[in-house]
């Protein structure tokens, strides 16, 4: 073989390695659960841990539990908002729970109807506070290096400068410490 067919063959070895070395990596980073299957998993059985809860039988998710379903920019957030508390011009209610939105007080029914995929990285979440539709649309991130779905915000449909999880937690970063 010539030395420039050599090289052409070696150059095309390469190549054919580092496509099939980012194939690999591609589909390493694939998740193997679709973010709406995902979440509709996560809200089940965060209803029943509720559920369960309320009636002394189980506990409901922690804090340190929820922290660690949000992407790493999220969880910065809600680690710089730990010490804020209602300025005085705020109104105290509604009150939102992180994970059902506005009005999801302790012992009011809440029921997941149906999630459904309204893209690869994001999932409608009908459900219901005391039979009042409550419909949320949650954005995911894959994390590949935990192998799972993380949330990377949540449209909570009403709430004003509060719709979304993100909004809410930038926003409470101007109010005062506690």
């Amino acid at each position: 073989m010539n030395p420039l067919g050599r090289r052409a063959f070696l150059a095309v070895l390469a190549l054919l390695g580092v496509l099939l070395k980012l194939r690999r990596e591609s589909q390493a980073e694939t998740p193997d659960t679709a973010f709406a299957d995902w979440v509709n998993t996560l809200y089940v059985g965060a209803v029943a841990m509720r559920e369960a809860a309320e009636a002394g039988a189980g506990a409901d998710l922690t804090d340190l539990d929820l922290q660690g379903l949000f992407t790493p920019e999220v969880q910065a957030l809600r680690d710089a908002v730990k010490d804020r508390t209602l300025p005085p011009g705020e109104p105290e209610g509604p009150i939102l729970h992180i994970l059902f939105g506005w009005g999801a007080l302790p012992k009011r029914k809440i029921e997941v109807h149906a999630v459904t995929a309204q893209d690869a990285t994001h999932a409608g979440v009908d459900l219901t506070i005391n039979g009042n539709p409550r419909p949320l649309v949650l954005t995911g991130r894959y994390n590949a290096a935990a192998k799972t779905w993380q949330i990377d915000d949540i449209d909570y449909g009403d709430g004003g400068l509060d719709r979304t999880l993100r909004g809410r937690l930038e926003r409470m970063q101007s109010w005062p410490k506690k």
